[in-house]
């Protein structure tokens, strides 16, 4: 489990548009797991705009912590978050800990889209605010007198790309010449192998989002 804080070890380097593209690219195109989308992407950036709180790798203490001593019922149950943001932070506890956001964090590849939204329900029970993303999608809930607010913004250009199926035989099984696949898309719901096309449109948006964990309040899920 890694901890984090700014305070004790002098805070990152300021992790730019540039760099962050470069690195997500990267893994990518040559490491897709979800381990590196974490470590090396996710916690050096949110180290930078979480200024004052502890970024913590909570995705190793599964249920088996359950029994150790930890309150690990005040940031997951059924499912654990792979990132906690919050301040006082100590896995066995000597003081109160103020649990601010969690985050969820899946590969651009990722297609588990149910799963995805039952973990972040389960995590609007332990906080107020959750976030969602593939490093390219950022999508992000809060909750506020029992309504759940929802905002969505990538990093990723509208575009489409046209697969055709090599399958002679298959395509005319399924009577289908091509198919189009539209970008950008919700965080598991990203189909196909085409290449990312970024965008800084929404990248100070998003950032800011991060750091002030609060949202528009112009649409409202409704869980079916």
């Amino acid at each position: 489990m890694m901890i984090t804080n700014k305070s004790e070890f002098g805070g990152g380097i300021v992790m730019n548009f540039e760099k962050y593209i470069n690195l997500v690219t990267w893994f990518f195109e040559n490491d897709n797991r979800e381990e590196n989308y974490q470590n090396r992407v996710m916690i050096p950036f949110l180290e930078t705009l979480c200024t004052g709180f502890d970024v913590v790798d909570t995705s190793m203490l599964t249920k088996e912590w359950d029994e150790r001593g930890i309150e690990r019922h005040k940031f997951a149950g059924l499912y654990t978050p792979d990132l906690l943001i919050a301040s006082n932070w100590k896995l066995h506890k000597t003081e109160k800990v103020d649990y601010k956001s969690l985050i969820e964090i899946k590969t651009p590849t990722a297609q588990d889209r149910k799963h995805a939204e039952s973990e972040v329900k389960e995590y609007l029970d332990k906080v107020s605010f959750v976030v969602l993303t593939d490093c390219v999608t950022w999508e992000f809930y809060m909750k506020e007198n029992e309504q759940i607010y929802y905002s969505f913004y990538s990093l990723e250009q509208e575009h489409k790309t046209t697969h055709i199926e090599k399958n002679k035989r298959y395509r005319k099984k399924l009577k289908l010449r091509s198919t189009v696949y539209n970008y950008p898309a919700q965080v598991c719901k990203r189909e196909g192998t085409a290449s990312i096309v970024w965008s800084d449109k929404y990248w100070e948006k998003i950032k800011k989002i991060i750091a002030s964990r609060s949202i528009d309040k112009e649409k409202v899920i409704v869980w079916q």
